[in-house]
């Protein structure tokens, strides 16, 4: 779970809705637009669990 979530929950769980937070800090982290990394991170999950693209 991102720090940067507020307000902070009464959990620690990584949750889907959370997914928006870790992608700002990924792209943050690695010197990108938020645009690229989802891009990326997409096409990567599609390859990886072989979905097609709708």
């Amino acid at each position: 779970l991102p720090r940067t979530v507020t307000p902070k929950p009464s959990h620690r769980r990584n949750e889907p809705m959370y997914l928006r937070h870790i992608a700002f800090e990924l792209a943050r982290d690695r010197g990108e637009s938020v645009e690229h990394t989802a891009r990326v991170t997409t096409a990567n999950s599609r390859a990886f669990f072989d979905l097609e693209v709708a």
